[in-house]
């Protein structure tokens, strides 16, 4: 039976959620959980849904009646910290009103894996934690919220700058639920992006400099991805296609089949 997965990014529209050093939690979230429904697509017998996929505000008790509604199996809902600009690291969150077992599993599967990934960046484990956060208290599947790190700490905020840190992130999150769930990674073949948009940039090397557009594609294009690669110093990555260019991985522009 296929597993349902519901996506939960924090925050949204006039809610931009905790701010530093010139990011906004809101847009970091949706960032992340754009990229792990990418992530869900290596997986066999899963299907994501997300409470928001653009920059709009949705209530707290909408997030979880509609996860609720939709009968998913597991909820998570990415954060950001803030303090006070001097504490780091990552930590997790389920219900402090009583949970299963299973709740307890997957806060497991998710942190422990999140925890080694980002480890190697020297980001401090700050522990599994419970609290009564609202889409925590009112879901009725095992759900699970994410603080990834410290957006108003300078060297945290860098770190989520970093495409390797954020992907290190979001595959780890991915990881564990899949492990939580038993699902199984698919078959390789040959992956292709599809441009979603009117027109999009091709560029010579991977980065956003205008002196690096090699061309223009079309809506309904579709190209063989070679690598993922990271830009220096951008968030989003760049898919290097089988003609040696290189394309958005943006999954707003462009979307990914298997073939």
């Amino acid at each position: 039976m296929t597993k349902l997965v519901w996506l939960d990014a924090g925050h949204g529209g006039n809610d931009p959620g905790a701010t530093g050093h010139g990011l906004l939690e809101k847009n970091l979230c949706l960032d992340r959980v754009l990229r792990m429904q990418q992530i869900f697509d290596e997986y066999e017998g899963v299907h994501t849904l997300l409470t928001r996929s653009t920059d709009v505000f949705v209530d707290l008790e909408v997030r979880a009646q509609n996860a609720n509604n939709a009968g998913a199996d597991v909820f998570i809902s990415d954060h950001k910290n803030a303090f006070n600009g001097s504490v780091r690291g990552f930590e997790s969150y389920i219900w402090n009103g009583g949970v299963s077992q299973v709740t307890r599993n997957l806060q497991t599967a998710i942190h422990n894996r999140v925890a080694a990934a980002l480890g190697s960046y020297s980001l401090p484990d700050r522990g599994r934690k419970e609290a009564n956060f609202s889409v925590l208290r009112n879901t009725s599947m095992p759900a699970v919220l994410l603080e990834e790190a410290f957006i108003d700490n300078i060297t945290d905020n860098n770190l989520m700058r970093q495409a390797a840190f954020k992907e290190a992130y979001c595959r780890a999150v991915v990881e564990g639920i899949a492990a939580h769930l038993g699902l199984q990674k698919r078959e390789t073949g040959t992956q292709m992006v599809v441009v979603e948009v009117d027109t999009l940039n091709v560029y010579s090397l991977p980065s956003w400099d205008d002196e690096a557009i090699a061309g223009t594609v079309f809506k309904g294009e579709a190209f063989t991805i070679v690598e993922r690669v990271a830009v220096p110093g951008s968030t989003t990555d760049m898919y290097r296609l089988l003609s040696g260019l290189y394309i958005t991985t943006d999954p707003n522009l462009v979307r990914v089949i298997n073939i």
